[in-house]
This record gives structure tokens, sequence and C-alpha cells, in this order.
């Protein structure tokens, strides 16, 4: 995403929103950078200076390249800085800043009193904020949305891709292999890299909401696939349960059929009332009430969702906690789930995004149950 008028765009929101009440903003978290620059350098330990006049970039050598091919806007002044942030001191003594916020929650505390000392020794008054720009990533724009579709997009091209396979080159392979082919088919199609270790879990496996896929040799039966993609930065997720041919005892089966249509329900019921307006706890509510009125409250423990943008899991978080409203054009996922020890497990999950009077699924596959072969 190379566009300047966008993040010319984002950085003087920034400063209409923040800098009313924080002199000059020190931002550590990558995600955030590339937020406000274009430049994403992923454990490069850069810093980026906002003050209501100026943006400096300060970045170790081995990134100042990819830097400057990134950051195409005079807005942004670009500087080298190799030695344990000399540069900054020295451009916070030149511009002769007096009082700084630091990003608080994207660095070690050992980090954070280093700077904290150094400043102090420049007569710098220090404040400090977790999530400065929380209100804004929250909130996609059209090009954010436009990335996301095509990455969910291919997403679910990579559940057609598992569904191709035949049964029996299934069960050849582990659920590790299968999560090496899936993660392949989505680098073949374009995208950069998986957006977090893929959940793979057959069977009983799949009563762990976050299974570590691994040598188990996949079998006839329950198929729990969570997975996604990261495409120009941005992440995608989806989670889908299948059937590999049938589970041979009648009893297991009709216990598969019955949890799945519950969450299947629970679910949509959810999806049905996304919008704007609707607190983040209500919905979550909406979901968990219907599975704990048919029995399996003790069987749903994990939050209904989460935000989902350059990070896989950011705000909003959609939980019994959190009554923050929902906004339109923000990107999050429902996902109820029923998980029954040493038995196996359910999970449904979309992305979709909130609108005025309903939200929109980036996913367009049926809800009914699919059975491999």
């Amino acid at each position: 995403m190379k566009n300047k008028e966008i993040f010319l765009k984002r950085i003087e929101a920034l400063r209409k929103s923040f800098l009313d009440d924080h002199k000059n903003l020190l931002v550590f978290n990558e995600k955030n950078i590339y937020y406000l620059t274009g430049f994403y350098g992923k454990d490069s330990s850069s810093n980026l200076l906002v003050t209501d006049e100026k943006v400096y970039l300060f970045v170790n050598f081995i990134y100042h390249e990819a830097a400057s091919e990134s950051v195409n806007h005079a807005d942004t002044e670009l500087i080298m800085d190799n030695r344990k942030n000399e540069a900054l001191f020295g451009i916070l003594k030149k511009e002769k800043i007096k009082e700084i916020t630091l990003e608080s929650g994207s660095i070690t505390h050992a980090d954070f009193l280093n700077i904290e000392k150094k400043l102090s020794e420049i007569n710098i008054a220090i404040k400090t904020i977790d999530y400065p720009l929380k209100d804004m990533r929250e909130i996609k724009d059209d090009t954010e949305i436009k990335i996301m579709r095509e990455n969910c997009r291919l997403t679910e091209e990579c559940i057609d891709f598992v569904k191709s396979i035949n049964p029996g080159k299934l069960k050849e392979m582990t659920e590790a292999e299968l999560a090496f082919r899936m993660e392949g088919f989505l680098i073949k199609k374009g995208t950069s890299s998986k957006s977090f270790d893929f959940i793979i879990a057959n069977n009983k496996n799949s009563s762990k909401p976050h299974h570590v896929s691994g040598r188990h040799k996949i079998k006839n039966g329950i198929i729990l696939m969570d997975f996604g993609a990261i495409l120009q930065n941005y992440c995608s997720d989806i989670t889908r349960t299948f059937l590999i041919e049938e589970i041979a005892d009648s009893k297991n089966k009709k216990r598969f059929l019955e949890i799945y249509q519950i969450v299947k329900e629970a679910q949509l019921s959810a999806l049905s009332a996304c919008r704007e307006g609707i607190a983040a706890s209500e919905l979550d509510k909406i979901a968990r009430d219907f599975i704990a009125g048919q029995g399996y409250d003790a069987n749903f423990d994990h939050s209904l969702g989460h935000g989902v943008g350059l990070s896989v899991h950011e705000p909003p978080f959609i939980n019994r906690e959190n009554n923050q409203i929902l906004k339109e054009s923000m990107v999050v996922t429902i996902e109820p789930g029923i998980y029954i020890p040493g038995f196996g497990g359910v999970r449904i999950e979309d992305m979709v995004i909130v609108k005025k009077n309903k939200c929109e699924r980036l996913y367009g596959d049926s809800k009914e149950l699919v059975i491999i072969g």
C-alpha cells in the first residue's frame, strides 16, 4: 500500500485526535509505524516521532534502504540511527522538545527505563500511553477493506483446496503436513505468509481450542481447521469444521451433528445481530446464551471474536466484559464453539465488516456441514 495521501491523512488524524492532550508522540510498535508511514520493519527496533509539525522515522542501517523505498511522502523525514537512539535524542534537543508521550505498551520494561533515564537527563517530561492508535486502527478505510476482501477470497480458496483432496490422500498426512500444504497453497496464491500458526485438529484434538498441529496421523472423523494469511500486511482468519468421510460410531456421529448444528445456529444468531451500535458484550451474549440454552454452557468459554487488521487479534474484542459499541467499518470475527474433552469440538469462524444495519460476511461459503469423501 503505497498511496502517500493515505498516510498523510492518518498522521493528520492522529494530530487532531491525540496531540491536543499529548505533546509529541514516540511510537515503537512496528505495525503502528507501518500504519502511519508505509514502512514495516519486523523486529527492526525502529522509532517514529510525531510532533505537531514534523514526523521523524529512525531506522537502523540494515533497514534504511527498505524504509526509503516505503516512506514516499515528504511529511516523514527518514533518519539512520545505529547507536542506541543517539539520533533520536539529537532531534529532541534540536527541536527543543520539552514534553513527550511514549507508546509504553510496545517496548520492554528495560528499554522503557533506559529511554526514561536519558529523557530525564535532557529535562524532557514524560507521559505514557499504551495504545495511541487503537481508535484509528479499529475503523478500516476503503483501501484496507479492499486488501482484506482479497485476502479472505484467497483464504476461502484454501478451504476449496482442502475439500478437493482425496480422503485417502488426506489420511496419509499428519495434521502438521496438512497445515504445511495449506500454507504453501496460500503462498502460491500471492499471500506473503501465514497470519498465525495453523490449527489443524483431528478428532479428539479438536476439543482443544488452540491445539498445536503435530504428528498425529489424520483419520476419518472431525477435522477442525483454523488458519489465515497475510496479504500486504493485513491478516485473514477463518475456522471451519468438516468431517472426513464418516464417524463410525453412530452415537458419536449423532453427538457431533448435534453440536455442529448448535454452533452453526449460535453463529447465525450473532451474525444477524452484528451491526453498528451493538455492544461487543451484547453480541457475545447472544451466541453464548444460545449455546447455554442447549446445555453446553460449560463447553464454550472463549471470546466470541476479535478485531482483525494489521494484527490477527486486535481490538475490538468481542467478549463478556467489553461494553464497547461496535462502529461501521470495523472488521471482526464471529467464532462460537463447543468443545468436549475426550470427544472433539466444533468451531465456525467468519470475518465480517460491521455496517449500519447489518454485517457483511467476507467469506461466501455455505454453513452446511462439509463431508470430504
